[in-house]
């Protein structure tokens, strides 16, 4: 078992503590474990120590089979891979108030922004930028417009 998950269940004590990712499709897929420089991914990092295959699902699919409705916010930091996790989410977009997400610098080899993939996608869904912060880590909060309007969720 890895630090992080004994950390989770450490922190979480008699919780179920999944060790899966969260992607835009149900598999198996390689991540990247850069523990020394915290940030593992399934997008490859410049420095990593191993390579592992782990399973990876959408949130589609943890929503459904965990019986999750509505969601207030969802945080995605997930060192570069944002824009796969959300596209993951499509579906259920409707049923999320407000997504929070890292869109740093921190993409691959070439550690490019997810900024523009991630607003992209998320404006013609309904999601607007209203607020954001940071130089380094660019850290910024979507909401969604469409939210409580009345949809079934």
């Amino acid at each position: 078992m890895d630090k992080e998950a004994l950390c989770c269940r450490l922190n979480n004590p008699g919780k179920t503590v999944l060790q899966q990712a969260l992607w835009k499709e149900n598999g198996r897929v390689q991540f990247y474990e850069s523990t020394a420089n915290d940030d593992s991914s399934i997008i490859e990092p410049p420095h990593h120590e191993r390579v592992v295959n782990i399973s990876a699902i959408t949130l589609e699919k943890f929503a459904a089979d965990h019986g999750i409705g509505k969601i207030k916010i969802l945080k995605v930091e997930t060192e570069g891979a944002e824009p796969e996790v959300l596209m993951g989410a499509e579906k259920i977009l409707h049923r999320i108030e407000y997504i929070a997400a890292d869109l740093g610098p921190e993409r691959g080899l070439g550690q490019k922004t997810t900024l523009p993939m991630a607003i992209d996608f998320l404006y013609p869904r309904g999601f607007k930028l209203v607020g954001g912060y940071g130089l380094d880590r660019r850290n910024f909060l979507f909401r969604n417009v469409n939210f409580g309007d009345g949809k079934p969720m």
